[in-house]
């Protein structure tokens, strides 16, 4: 373990659990792979790093200390599972993202219900074992569960967590009829469960703004705000205000707030 980081040589007060929500393409990986938050290592589970290299590059010339691994459904949970091991065996990195949540429980079922099929004995619909679906919520909870549980136990080795999430619109009707939409996290196409901001001392909602009616001729600035908005929920234990980022790096502005709280 030498020259590796341990939880006894740092301040874990400043050690950010960030939870990182938006919809797809408003920023999250980038953010997450800012200078200040490097070196840092992504489960790449939703294979979009072409974005966040392609960023940095024309940002600042380069994309060093920025190590990451794709991971798609299929047979990639074995792999998968070895990295989270060895990262949590050796922590040498400043900052773990995982990126998202949405992906890592597809590529996680995937695995079980693949073994499920070939072990599992009962009756099968549409080359689908019933038993498989029955207990497909009860195995969605535990599969967040572990992976809370990994997360929690890098921040306690003194590393950054980021877990990134996707959210989609969800109408909701009172009983008058009325009609309200919000932004939820989803897993396998359902609600994630409301208890997971819980886990994190951060929770940041990523979007973004277009001016201009003409297509071509607008602009788009990037945005992330810590209070929420009436669609969705955030909040900070830290103080942090909304942060404006378009051609900048999300993490340095985010590590500026800190200095002197």
């Amino acid at each position: 373990r030498e020259n590796m980081p341990s939880a006894d040589s740092q301040n874990l007060n400043n050690v950010f659990s960030i939870f990182s929500r938006g919809v797809s393409g408003t920023g999250k990986t980038v953010a997450s792979c800012g200078k200040a938050f490097r070196p840092v290592y992504v489960f790449d589970c939703d294979q979009r790093m072409t974005s966040v290299i392609n960023y940095y590059k024309k940002l600042d010339g380069h994309i060093r200390d920025v190590d990451f691994d794709t991971f798609a459904m299929g047979d990639h949970f074995k792999k998968l599972d070895k990295q989270m091991d060895d990262i949590l065996a050796k922590p040498m990195y400043k900052t773990v993202v995982l990126a998202t949540l949405t992906s890592y429980i597809h590529i996680v079922l995937a695995h079980v219900l693949k073994f499920k099929a070939g072990t599992a004995k009962g009756k099968k619909i549409a080359d689908i074992n019933v038993n498989s679906i029955e207990d497909y919520n009860v195995e969605d909870a535990a599969i967040i569960f572990e992976l809370l549980g990994f997360l929690k136990a890098l921040q306690a080795q003194g590393t950054n967590v980021i877990l990134e999430a996707h959210l989609t619109p969800i109408e909701y009707r009172d009983l008058e009829g009325n009609t309200t939409t919000k932004l939820e996290t989803l897993t396998k196409g359902k609600k994630a469960p409301a208890s997971i901001p819980g886990y994190f001392d951060e929770s940041y909602y990523f979007y973004k703004k277009h001016e201009g009616i003409i297509v071509g001729q607008g602009s788009t600035t990037y945005h992330m705000t810590p209070h929420g908005d009436r669609q969705v929920e955030g909040k900070t234990s830290r103080g942090i205000e909304p942060i404006e980022w378009t051609n900048k790096d999300f993490s340095e502005l985010l590590f500026n707030q800190m200095k002197g709280k």
